[in-house]
């Protein structure tokens, strides 16, 4: 098996439909590769129509449903029995918008990389479209270049790293720092690979979001107590003077930083 699509559910009867047809869509855009994907569920015992609508869904090849301590234990679950030699994670709400998965899937089969990775298109609440461009450029202090919706990964190295449940936020930036660490091969595709919801995990609350990143890495070592204060207060800095500059200026910002706003 070459892939596994992870799908990790609670609760989300309203935005589960969008995400499944996106993958039906892409298992039958992959063509010969269709066969070797599988695809697996694992919600968190919701209690609405959540599980009815995963039950009747022909795309599914396993389901899992139990209780768990939140996302980053579901998406654990999902490592340990994926089958795929690579496993990649959807929200429900999120959806792929890959037109070139086979040029994606070709290059997961021919090639040694640890990590593929690609771009995103960010959602925001007011239902703008941002072209979110993946990083090239990885470091350890620097933060998480792509989207874990939009990045590959052998499956091996998810369970043998795991998310750490420590951080309710950022573990999925904690996987790849510890990947990086142990000098795992990152490649980027400058394809767009999938569409997410900003208001989500991390969306919610950028200070919150950033305050654990910072955390994780102080927790790796990887910065100074210094450098942590240095920095939060940097970005609390910004976060208040971007409230008060007006969004055609904010606009102009994020495309002189490479986002395509529309």
């Amino acid at each position: 098996m070459l892939l596994t699509i992870a799908i990790v559910t609670y609760n989300c009867e309203n935005i589960l439909i969008k995400t499944l047809l996106s993958v039906s869509d892409l298992i039958k855009n992959s063509n010969e590769y269709s066969s070797l994907i599988e695809v697996i569920a694992i919600d968190g015992d919701s209690t609405d129509s959540t599980l009815i609508k995963l039950n009747e869904s022909k795309v599914l090849d396993t389901i899992v449903s139990e209780k768990d301590r939140g996302i980053y234990d579901a998406m654990n679950k999902a490592a340990k029995i994926a089958k795929g030699r690579y496993i990649i994670y959807m929200n429900a709400g999120d959806y792929f918008c890959c037109d070139e998965i086979i040029i994606l899937l070709e290059h997961l089969n021919n090639n040694e990389s640890d990590v593929v990775y690609g771009d995103t298109i960010v959602e925001t609440s007011d239902h703008r479209k941002i072209l979110s461009k993946a990083n090239k450029n990885i470091s350890l202090t620097n933060s998480m270049p792509f989207c874990h919706q939009s990045v590959f990964t052998r499956t091996r190295i998810v369970r043998d790293i795991g998310f750490n449940e420590k951080f309710n936020i950022v573990a999925d930036k904690a996987l790849f720092f510890s990947a990086y660490k142990k000098n795992c091969k990152f490649t980027y595709l400058p394809y767009k690979i999938s569409l997410v919801d900003l208001v989500g995990l991390s969306g919610l609350n950028p200070l919150a979001t950033y305050k654990e990143y910072l955390d994780m890495l102080l927790y790796n070592k990887a910065i100074h107590l210094i450098s942590y204060y240095c920095r939060y207060i940097v970005f609390c800095s910004s976060i208040s003077f971007r409230n008060v500059l007006p969004k055609s200026i904010l606009k102009l910002i994020r495309q002189l930083r490479g986002y395509d706003t529309r």
